[in-house]
């Protein structure tokens, strides 16, 4: 339980980080202006356009369903306006991620150093603009492949019963790339990134039940994105020191 619970809180834990190491946060007033008008600019488009997209959406199912499903027409019409919303924020955390990609690596390397996980690197200008780019690379590969991921989970959404798992999957995507950060920092390959997340199902399920929950106010996930990345390395350095998050 000990490992849900850490990664339940794990952007608490990390917004806790910044607030304490005033250094830092010069690091997210870029990345948060960013994310705040990500925020305003899907909530607002949801909150116009939510209720067409739903009644859309509800009559394509139930076009194809048999006529007793149609009672189901009130937990459908809920499933899917959850559904649509976590759509929003996955596209806006995305796009809005890839402006803020060098302050966010930055933010997750500084985080290790100050852990003790990393030695310390002077900082450089050029330095930072190089490894911001290579990251920027990094991150357009990764933005294309998740939106395409994200095609096809939204697809597979209009199944009824599928709701569920289509919103665990969004929300796992945007936790392994949250891990990124971290994992780029200490040069983590593919094999052992896949091998960390498959060794700690209970971090990551608590990791992803986290990022859950700051849906219910819609923006929220945006606005946290800059401490989850802190805490995500916070809790993964902490797994780590404990022997069990080595991966193969």
């Amino acid at each position: 339980m000990g490992s849900l619970i850490k990664g339940l809180t794990f952007w608490i834990q990390g917004w806790r980080f910044l607030l304490s190491e005033k250094s830092l946060l010069i690091w997210i007033f870029i990345p948060m202006v960013v994310a705040l008008a990500a925020a305003v600019s899907i909530v607002t488009i949801l909150f116009e356009h939510l209720p067409a997209w739903v009644q859309w959406l509800l009559q394509q199912i139930l076009s194809f369903t048999p006529s007793w499903f149609h009672y189901l027409y009130y937990p459908l019409w809920v499933g899917n306006a959850i559904l649509i919303l976590v759509a929003g924020v996955f596209i806006g955390y995305l796009l809005q991620g890839l402006l803020a990609i060098p302050f966010y690596a930055f933010l997750a390397e500084k985080t290790l150093v100050k852990l003790g996980v990393l030695k310390d690197r002077p900082f450089t200008f050029s330095g930072w603009v190089k490894s911001s780019i290579h990251m920027l690379a990094i991150g357009l590969i990764k933005t294309f492949v998740f939106l395409a991921l994200g095609v096809v989970l939204f697809i597979c959404s209009f199944i009824p019963g599928l709701n569920i798992l289509t919103m665990f999957f969004a929300l796992l995507i945007l936790t392994i790339d949250l891990l990124d950060y971290s994992f780029e920092s200490l040069r983590f390959g593919l094999k052992r990134r896949i091998g960390f997340v498959v060794s700690q199902p209970l971090l990551i399920l608590g990791m992803v039940t986290g990022l859950g929950l700051t849906i219910i106010l819609p923006g929220l996930t945006l606005l946290i994105a800059p401490g989850a990345v802190v805490g995500a390395g916070i809790v993964l350095r902490s797994t780590l020191s404990e022997g069990t998050g080595h991966g193969s």
